[in-house]
């Protein structure tokens, strides 16, 4: 017997200590759980006050599902499902846990605004000559005039702030590549790059075909994303001065046009400080008044230097300057657009969120795609993505 009970008491006291330290760990765990637990509120009715249901590993999961996707739940954020939770039950980590499944929600991140900045920091275009960058494109439904026009097509060079803009019938592709040869081609030379918007127009076959023809490269902004394009503020620009001239006649808009071009063209612009005249000619354009009003260069002494050299020099500094002033006018409006704005780059297989713009409140504003490039080029730029599409298209800026 006595040798029975010594085989048993250091089993039975091993046990006691195990058990003593199993107590401990769960007493911890209680008492951090209940720390963090713990409301601001001191009032004893406070439901966090009440004893809580332990939840063990193999249920976390499906009540985070309940108190989250469920209905009833209504895929609220994380304090919210936090709390809920956090009246009923508990666990060690709860909120970690809790703001983690969140997150990773699908449902919440096809459907809720996102609460970061805008991802994509500003890359402006910078010009280093004039009719290197070109902006096309049309403004309309106007009222349709005796002529027959019912369009404007706007081309503006980048760095010159030139405006070629001609009434139209019809915005076809068959106009824009017909005044792409005659309003730009013909009078500038073939521009290095000619950016458009993704209307129909422009991504045609045709379109394109002429565009390639003549060696320029087409570009088409972001969808939703016209900030790329210059000829959205030139368009705000004619629309007005149209709207200050027709009056009650709305039907003679295209009238006014040839003025109301001049007026831009010997308008000083406000990111060179220069009129696209001086930048395009490297002289000022005279009006009728100016004519009459100038002084007269009779009896005064010819300049040594010939008109060439003069004009080439006045060219160079008007261009000079001009670059000076549109850096300037870049890094200012750089400043202020990366406040907003967050770096961000992507690699081959990265899920990512595009907006869908939808028709209706009721449905989901984004489509998560993949992200896909070369393996070998690595991290994609903040600006561009090739979305794993059937048909990849390339979505430049705004991401």
């Amino acid at each position: 017997m006595c040798q029975i009970v010594e085989n048993v008491t250091p089993s039975l006291s091993q046990q006691v200590v195990e058990l003593r330290t199993e107590v401990n760990k769960l007493s911890d765990c209680l008492r951090d759980s209940l720390n963090i637990q713990e409301p601001k509120s001191t009032c004893a009715l406070h439901p966090l006050k009440e004893l809580k249901r332990f939840a063990p590993t193999s249920l976390r999961g499906t009540l985070l599902d309940y108190y989250h996707d469920h209905p009833t739940a209504g895929h609220l954020g994380v304090s919210k499902t936090l709390a809920r939770l956090r009246f009923r039950f508990f666990w060690p980590k709860m909120a970690a846990d809790v703001k983690r499944y969140v997150i990773s929600c699908s449902v919440c991140q096809l459907t809720k605004p996102s609460q970061k900045k805008a991802a994509g920091l500003m890359v402006p275009i910078v010009p280093q000559k004039p009719w290197e960058y070109v902006g096309v494109d049309f403004v309309g439904p106007l009222p349709r005039t005796p002529t027959g026009n019912a369009y404007l097509i706007v081309f503006v060079d980048y760095l010159t702030k030139w405006v070629e803009a001609s009434a139209v019938k019809e915005a076809t592709s068959q106009v824009a590549a017909g005044k792409f040869v005659t309003d730009i081609f013909a009078r500038h030379g073939t521009p290095t790059y000619l950016i458009s918007d993704r209307g129909s127009p422009f991504v045609s076959e045709l379109f394109e075909h002429v565009v390639s023809a003549f060696g320029s490269v087409h570009r088409l902004t972001t969808t939703y994303h016209p900030q790329t394009n210059a000829t959205e503020r030139v368009n705000r620009t004619l629309k007005t001065a149209i709207r200050a001239y027709v009056g009650d006649k709305h039907t003679s808009w295209d009238k006014f046009l040839p003025q109301i071009c001049f007026a831009l063209r010997t308008a000083p612009h406000d990111s060179t400080g220069l009129t696209p005249a001086m930048m395009l000619y490297g002289r000022e354009l005279d009006t009728p008044l100016d004519l009459i009003t100038q002084p007269s260069t009779a009896g005064v002494d010819e300049p040594g230097v010939p008109y060439p050299e003069t004009l080439r020099a006045s060219l160079q500094e008007a261009h000079d300057h001009a670059k000076a002033a549109l850096d300037y006018s870049h890094d200012r409006q750089e400043h202020y657009y990366d406040l907003r704005h967050r770096h961000a780059t992507f690699r081959v297989g990265d899920l990512v969120r595009v907006k869908t713009h939808p028709r209706s409140d009721a449905q989901i504003q984004w489509a998560s795609v993949g992200c896909q490039r070369d393996r070998s080029r690595g991290c994609t730029p903040a600006g561009q993505v090739r979305l794993d599409q059937p048909e990849p298209l390339c979505f430049q800026t705004k991401i």
